[in-house]
């Protein structure tokens, strides 16, 4: 058993508003961006979000997820910004809604579509298929690899009906692993 925090923000802020509000921002991580046309990842780095071409200047983004090892924090468009987290101690700043649940967990892994292509600019590098192209990473990830999106599921039976469910899913990392 641990405990998930959750705090909701008490007013609507652009992306760059709410990344400002992190207290650690030493900590490194990435952001999946989903925009109308494309989903880009990104790496947060010093508090800002950066992409394959050092400018993260997606203007249609709509909704984001910024994570790192210790917290998510989720973005949509016009709406109040969630953050999870399973430390105690406070991550932000200004005033924002906490909720503290009683949860179990288990760690889930998703399998990124495409094989490794190596490097291509500024350090990242990718997977890629011929059914979707290239996926920039900000690592390289050499032939015959994939690249693996690490999660933590939280479940909990406080539920009216008493059933023990997943009650919430946090994105923890990005791992490279071989191709066996």
């Amino acid at each position: 058993m641990c405990s998930l925090i959750c705090y909701i923000s008490k007013d609507i802020m652009t992306l760059s508003e709410a990344l400002s509000k992190m207290k650690n921002t030493s900590q490194n991580g990435y952001a999946l961006l989903y925009g109308r046309t494309e989903c880009v990842l990104a790496e947060l780095k010093a508090g800002k979000l950066v992409n394959h071409t050092d400018d993260c200047t997606i203007t249609d983004v709509y909704e984001a997820r910024v994570f790192t090892k210790n917290w998510e924090l989720r973005w949509l468009e016009d709406s109040r910004i969630a953050v999870l987290t399973e430390a105690e101690e406070e991550i932000l700043e200004g005033e924002w809604d906490k909720n503290k649940y009683t949860v179990e967990t288990d760690e889930n892994h998703y399998m990124l579509w495409g094989k490794g292509a190596g490097v291509f600019t500024n350090g990242w590098g990718g997977v890629s298929s011929a059914r979707i192209g290239t996926i920039p990473l900000p690592f390289e990830v050499q032939a015959n690899r994939y690249v693996q999106l690490n999660t933590r599921e939280y479940f909990s039976n406080d539920y009216p009906c008493g059933n023990f469910a997943v009650f919430d899913e946090r994105l923890i990392s990005l791992e490279v692993k071989r191709d066996d």
